[in-house]
């Protein structure tokens, strides 16, 4: 298991530049892109996955990455890979909780969530 802690700034940062990386890639600039995401379903539109481990912090990092004119989604960390695979992801970004990953109990994300980041 990985174990890494990030501020939230330092998280909306990875975040735009994850999307920037995607913009490079597919020759559209920013305002381009934006023009073209307000028509898309949310299917379609390429997003920065946030996965909920319980953080109070889940939804300020939302908000400052949709800030940025990125659109993102809140799911729980024990979102099926299955729903997330259905998405455009560019980005994930694991929002910690009270939890210690070493607690028994406490939440994981599953095997086939990390399979898909690694893709």
């Amino acid at each position: 298991n990985h174990h890494y802690e990030y501020s939230a700034a330092s998280i909306v940062v990875l975040a735009q530049t994850c999307l920037l990386s995607y913009l490079s890639t597919t020759k559209m600039d920013a305002k381009e892109y934006l023009k073209q995401s307000s028509r898309l379903s949310n299917y379609g539109r390429p997003q920065v996955a946030i996965l909920d481990f319980g953080s109070q912090y889940s939804h300020l990092i939302a908000r400052r990455v949709r800030e940025l004119h990125v659109y993102c989604e809140l799911y729980s960390c024990l979102v099926k890979a299955e729903e997330l695979a259905e998405h455009e992801l560019v980005a994930v970004i694991l929002s910690g909780g009270p939890s210690s990953v070493y607690d028994e109990g406490a939440p994981h994300v599953s095997p086939d969530v990390w399979k898909l980041i690694e893709e």
